[in-house]
């Protein structure tokens, strides 16, 4: 009798220990012009590309990449957030890595730190980015005609900044 009792119980012990690990999250992409689309991130990549697209990301998202012209997307959380191309409209919530580099996109997003310095860096021309700082954060900015503002959380420190090119407007807003 004990012996069919374990040979039940091992079956039944793997069959546990495979649904206690999470499911691998695949990388989910919006190619095309003029979509219009929700997406709820677990934890997954995201690209979008094409042009004209509207996104909403609820969750948290892993690596979000926006590429083509004139998307607008809305995020909730993710690690990190690449932006270019030309005329982007990014808002959201918070990421732990921001790269924005083009022409013409507008970024509002919170930048989060999780233990090291939390990184933007912005390149191209005429890029407008919002940040709200909640943590230690540093601003790498290059290029042309920029217009960067920035808000630290209560108690964050003031943000490293270093900054290359010509005709950009780096400010703290309030």
């Amino acid at each position: 009798m004990k012996r069919n009792r374990h040979a039940l119980a091992v079956p039944a012990l793997l069959l546990l220990v495979g649904a206690a690990q999470p499911a691998r999250s695949e990388t989910q992409q919006i190619e095309g012009v003029g979509l219009s689309r929700d997406i709820h991130c677990e934890g997954g990549d995201v690209g979008v590309y094409g042009a004209d697209n509207a996104v909403r990301l609820t969750g948290t998202c892993a690596n979000v990449v926006v590429h083509g012209s004139d998307h607008t997307v809305a995020l909730e959380r993710g690690a990190q957030l690449a932006v270019s191309g030309i005329g982007q409209r990014v808002t959201g919530g918070e990421v732990s890595g921001l790269s924005v580099e083009g022409t013409q996109s507008v970024v509002s997003v919170s930048l989060q730190s999780s233990g090291a310095d939390a990184v933007a860096e912005i390149s191209g021309a005429e890029q407008k980015v919002a940040l709200r700082l909640g943590g230690p954060s540093r601003l790498a900015i290059q290029g042309y005609q920029h217009e960067i503002g920035w808000s630290a959380g209560r108690g964050v420190a003031k943000p490293r900044i270093s900054a290359a090119g010509i005709a950009s407007r780096i400010v703290e807003t309030k």
